[in-house]
């Protein structure tokens, strides 16, 4: 299944936003306090005390080393797969495979913390599970769309019909 464009524009609004998501609230898992603005400290601590997240409030030692990979590679990734998604770059079929999988990868530690976190409730729990659901969902989406393709940018053939 090659990305079609209403998927194409999906897969630009998930990275275009998960530039600043990355940046201003998973960077302070791994970056020094010191460093990290005022109003991103404030938008962190509000997003764990609205979605009681437990995940970035008690910030386990496995999440640094993901959250790591996510700066060191994703986060400049972010970047290319915007401007490869702008311009239907079929060179980028393999960073897109390659994030993909990895992202999809990553989200099952994280699912699994949320899921059996003893003292979260049902709503909670699925209160969270929503938030970080999509970045589960659109890399599987965007793996399911460049596995099998050679160009996930199909090309549209002009064909002219000759009249008789």
């Amino acid at each position: 299944m090659a990305i079609n464009e209403t998927a194409r524009k999906v897969f630009l609004a998930y990275f275009i936003t998960h530039i600043p998501a990355t940046m201003l609230i998973d960077a302070q898992v791994v970056l020094p306090e010191r460093i990290v603005p005022t109003f991103a400290k404030r938008l962190l601590r509000w997003h764990i005390e609205t979605n009681n997240d437990v995940l970035m409030a008690n910030m386990p030692r496995w999440l640094v080393g993901l959250v790591t990979c996510e700066l060191l590679f994703q986060l400049p990734f972010f970047f290319y797969a915007v401007s490869a998604l702008r311009r239907r770059d079929n060179g980028a079929r393999g960073g897109l495979l390659a994030y993909g999988a990895h992202t999809a990868t990553t989200l099952v530690p994280i699912l699994q913390y949320i899921w059996e976190y003893p003292s979260l409730g049902n709503a909670e729990r699925w209160q969270l599970i929503a938030i970080y659901l999509p970045y589960l969902v659109v890399p599987l989406w965007i793996v399911s769309c460049v596995i099998g393709e050679s160009e996930p940018f199909p090309t549209k053939l002009k064909t002219r019909r000759k009249r008789a």
